[in-house]
């Protein structure tokens, strides 16, 4: 929380004439999606998750720190529009400390490697502990580079995402945030995931993403959110459908869909082996206290005169419809 105030100081003082840019107006995860491609601002999807997860968020706020960050490397750039240039400037910026940054860079939290942590599953928690993890890290590339327009696209691999710059003729166009901005090639990805060739040729892995495809994939985080600290599993199927109506191909989502499927089931096996129980307590105490009221003949089913009892077998007549004896 320091490193976001002095984030926050500087830019009130530094700032100048760049104005809040009001994109946020309340709207939803749902609604976001249905916008077209172009239209959608991921610095926006990204943070209206996190207020999802940190209800009192500011998102207002965030989203002026993400402008001042894109107009501070759009002026560093002084208009060059090469790749190379373009991948250099983001990482002098965000992992280079100096006067360009305000000495304010980021890094991987070396304490949270599997990115376990709240903070680290969401933006609003890297711009403020300046720590993150393999979901946070190519997150804020990405929402910077949109607000750029630069043609940068995330991409997955087994539990890690990466960007790639889209150019034609770029061929070191994988960027992996985790090391600073790095190249790492395609084979590294799938030498070290033991990715095959199937799920790439079925788009499950390594392949360029849309907005939309790259905001499904963030859905699975946020249903585990909802699942593990919320205890809410309807809203994290809720969650996964609709990651998987954006991206069919997304595997991960199949695979934890099913599971949550599997744990409603047994909730409600739960809830029904419950009521059943309390069903069978309350027929219980009411047979016991049928039998414990008082003048209750309990030797006889009738206590008319001429009604059957005191142990004796009648029938009914078919052609009459009155009881006789045997």
């Amino acid at each position: 929380m320091k490193g976001l105030l002095a984030i926050l100081i500087i830019f009130s003082t530094n700032c100048g004439g760049l104005q809040t840019q009001e994109r946020y107006t309340g709207q939803t995860i749902e609604q976001i999606l249905e916008l077209p491609e172009e239209e959608i601002d991921l610095g926006i999807a990204c943070l209206v998750l996190a207020k999802d997860a940190f209800p009192g968020l500011n998102v207002a706020g965030f989203d002026y720190i993400l402008d001042y960050m894109a107009d501070r490397i759009d002026r560093l750039m002084q208009g060059a529009v090469d790749p190379e240039s373009r991948i250099g400037m983001m990482n002098t910026y965000l992992y280079r400390s100096g006067w360009w940054n305000d000495s304010l860079t980021f890094t991987y939290d070396l304490d949270d490697l599997k990115g376990a942590q709240k903070e680290n599953q969401f933006l609003n928690g890297y711009l403020s502990t300046r720590t993150g993890s393999c979901i946070t890290m190519p997150m804020l590339h990405l929402v910077l580079a949109d607000r750029l327009n630069w043609p940068m696209k995330a991409s997955r691999s087994v539990r890690h995402y990466f960007l790639r710059y889209v150019a034609d003729g770029f061929e070191r166009n994988n960027i992996d945030a985790t090391v600073e901005g790095g190249y790492r090639p395609d084979g590294l990805y799938k030498e070290e995931a033991g990715i095959t060739d199937k799920a790439i040729e079925n788009g499950v892995y390594l392949r360029t993403l849309s907005k939309k495809e790259y905001i499904a994939s963030l859905l699975l985080n946020q249903a585990r959110h909802f699942h593990e600290r919320e205890a809410d599993l309807h809203k994290a199927v809720h969650l996964l459908r609709l990651a998987l109506a954006t991206d069919p191909t997304f595997a991960s989502a199949h695979w934890n869909l099913g599971h949550y499927y599997y744990l409603l089931a047994r909730q409600l096996e739960q809830e029904m082996e419950g009521k059943l129980i309390a069903a069978k307590v309350n027929f219980e105490i009411s047979r016991r206290a049928m039998e414990d009221a008082p003048g209750l003949d309990r030797s006889s089913p009738g206590s008319s005169p001429g009604s059957p009892g005191q142990g004796e077998l009648h029938t009914i007549d078919p052609d009459s419809g009155m009881t006789r004896p045997p």
